[in-house]
């Protein structure tokens, strides 16, 4: 390899050792570097040799440092390779039930391995060959994020439409032997996973801790975008409610040996059975959180933390609408109604918009988009100011699902907008921070 150094960061080890930006690695630890996970893997340790080149002198760089402390280099982005995409076919897959015409980086299914530790994406193993299986086990990538949905291999390999799929115990096997960590998800499909496979699939997880390290179960999502797709039952209350107790029950068994639950269920599992969200005490399963797991734990717990600090007026009176999904609604109207008992002057209206783009079985906020918050509000008075979900919207242009921009709804609804985090106590203090204390 040759790789170009594109930047050195001041006051770090490369810094330090004279490497300079335009500098070319050429190997570590006379080791080619053929990715970043080569890169981070081999730079991880105390003492570290670089092979340069400037011009056309070569050197070696003996660099000392902390373990785990970053050397300091900005490589080319040839060492993070496009996403490998996805080769499965699965039967809830939430990509082929995306209506045609929105923003194309939607429709991309990626399933790589090597970003999933990096990003926490679940991947699903089934375009990894034996030798990329050592090179994991090798390089320490760890830990990894994979989606199971089923331990039995020929189940696996149906509901996700490739034979490949019913290699995973196999691999997870060899991973656990390896020492990678990895966390589990499971999509609950009623009449395909769910009941005794269900069971079978999480203790067959369980067994391998405490390399497994947790498994979440979430409900699988249907879109009214269905159509030439297979059929699949949506999940019930009666579903839901047997899936909790599953859950809970294998959660009870596992903190009893080892103080750690291991399994959860999504939030919005407990919501579709009709239950009370799950409180973790201060413990919040932050590894599964991009399963929906204990967010509105963590909302609430910020929430109710932030009620104390509140003020007892606000400077000027104020009305503002607060946009929700769904499934959350109530418990965020519930919030608020002692946020205005607690501080005067401020007026606080939770709208819960049904999801029409999706459909309404899809209830989250996160999959809210403009039109329908503009078709659910138009000719409404919003107050002084509207507050629609962060989660429903793209970080890097401001855009809902469907292209619709802040702006674009501002118009529409004739008053400001503003982003609302899924932090608790931050939500308090944006209702608040605007209006001044007395």
């Amino acid at each position: 390899m040759n790789i170009p150094i594109a930047g050195v960061e001041p006051g770090s080890p490369a810094r330090r050792a004279g490497i300079r930006m335009g500098d070319r690695l050429l190997d570590i630890d006379g080791q080619p570097v053929t990715d970043f996970i080569d890169y981070r893997y081999l730079t991880d340790g105390k003492r570290v040799t670089l092979r340069t080149r400037r011009g056309k002198r070569e050197q070696t760089i003996v660099i000392e440092k902390e373990a785990g402390q970053p050397l300091g280099l900005t490589l080319d982005a040839e060492l993070y390779p496009a996403e490998r995409q996805c080769v499965n076919r699965c039967v809830f897959c939430f990509v082929d039930q995306l209506p045609r015409g929105l923003r194309s980086t939607l429709y991309v299914k990626d399933d790589d391995w090597r970003y999933s530790m990096l990003f926490g994406n679940y991947v699903t193993l089934t375009n990894l060959s034996d030798r990329e299986l050592a090179r994991i086990v090798s390089r320490r990538v760890s830990p990894l994020y994979i989606s199971v949905h089923a331990t039995d291999g020929a189940l696996r390999a149906a509901m996700m439409g490739n034979p490949a799929a019913a290699r995973i115990m196999d691999q997870l096997r060899a991973l656990a032997r390896g020492g990678i960590v990895f966390h589990c998800q499971v999509v609950l499909c009623p009449g395909v996973n769910d009941g005794a496979m269900l069971d079978r699939t999480m203790t067959d997880l369980r067994a391998l801790y405490p390399a497994a390290r947790s498994v979440a179960v979430v409900p699988l999502g249907l879109t009214r975008h269905r159509d030439g797709l297979p059929a699949l039952a949506p999940v019930g209350a009666a579903d839901a409610q047997r899936a909790v107790a599953q859950v809970e029950a294998l959660a009870d068994r596992c903190l009893r040996e080892s103080g750690e639950r291991f399994a959860y269920a999504s939030d919005e599992l407990y919501q579709r059975a009709g239950l009370p969200w799950p409180r973790y005490r201060g413990a919040s399963p932050v590894h599964q959180m991009s399963n929906g797991v204990g967010m509105m734990d963590e909302f609430m717990t910020g929430f109710e933390d932030a009620l104390g600090d509140a003020p007892s007026r606000i400077a000027s009176p104020r009305r503002v609408t607060v946009v929700s999904g769904m499934s959350a609604a109530p418990t965020i109207a519930s919030l608020c109604a002692m946020l205005e008992e607690r501080t005067q002057g401020l007026s606080v209206r939770v709208r819960a918009i049904e999801n029409r783009f999706f459909g309404p079985s899809v209830t989250v906020a996160g999959l809210l988009t403009g039109a329908d918050i503009a078709d659910s509000l138009r000719n409404t008075n919003v107050g002084d100011m509207l507050f629609v979900p962060a989660s429903s919207l793209r970080e890097e242009d401001a855009l809902f699902l469907d292209g619709a921009s802040l702006d674009w709804l501002e118009r529409e609804l004739g008053a400001p907008i503003v982003p609302a985090c899924e932090d608790g106590y931050a939500f308090v203090e944006l209702l608040l921070g605007e209006y001044g204390r007395e």
